[in-house]
């Protein structure tokens, strides 16, 4: 992804061209899928799971005809995938505990991914709680939280689009993970010694 190009697109899609939004979708999805991929690249070996229906969703979400980007790069368009892949893994968990309450709704490829978390400790709607509570008390260890967990991005990665130093990343993720590891713990009531965040 050409962060130069990604810009100039953007400001295209801002002037109101729609044709440029098809090339910017064309320039990021590929990006987008390894995203997810990294995303996911911690599945069992045995544990089929597909990036394909995460980034499917989210490139539909965010390319969507005629509504406005309203982003000024390559690093604003990744912080923000990474906060809608917050979003629409966070709305298929409350679906899914809906359907699960006799909503009755057909599985899909996403709650392979919710049934993946699940079996690692991570419950996404505890974890969105968390990290709102996280956001209201400093809002960068929310965002290299979404960028390291939901993007999949490394700490290398986080601190190129944040604007920081790698070490602060480090610092930052560290802090979050402990945080997020005390929160989750108290709101279970019990260890989550198989989280993510352990």
């Amino acid at each position: 992804m050409d962060p130069i190009s990604v810009t100039q697109l953007l400001q295209r899609i801002d002037d109101g061209e729609e044709a440029a939004r098809e090339q910017l979708a064309g320039e990021v999805y590929g990006e987008l899928h390894r995203m997810a991929c990294r995303y996911l690249s911690q599945e069992r070996v045995d544990h089929t799971l597909q990036p394909t229906a995460l980034v499917s969703e989210l490139y539909l979400g965010l390319f969507r005809e005629n509504t406005p980007l309203k982003l000024k790069d390559r690093n604003h368009l990744l912080t923000t995938a990474a906060r809608a892949m917050r979003r629409l893994l966070i709305d298929h968990a409350r679906s899914k505990n809906s359907a699960k309450r006799g909503g009755g709704a057909d599985r899909v490829d996403l709650d392979h991914i919710m049934d993946f978390y699940e079996e690692r400790g991570v419950e996404m709607l505890e974890l969105d709680e968390a990290l709102t509570r996280l956001s209201a008390m400093d809002p960068n260890l929310a965002q290299v939280v979404e960028l390291r967990f939901f993007a999949g991005r490394t700490n290398a990665q986080t601190a190129e689009i944040m604007g920081l130093s790698e070490r602060s990343i480090e610092r930052a993720w560290s802090t979050a993970r402990a945080w997020l590891r005390n929160q989750l713990s108290a709101d279970s009531g019990e260890s989550p010694g198989g989280s993510q965040f352990s």
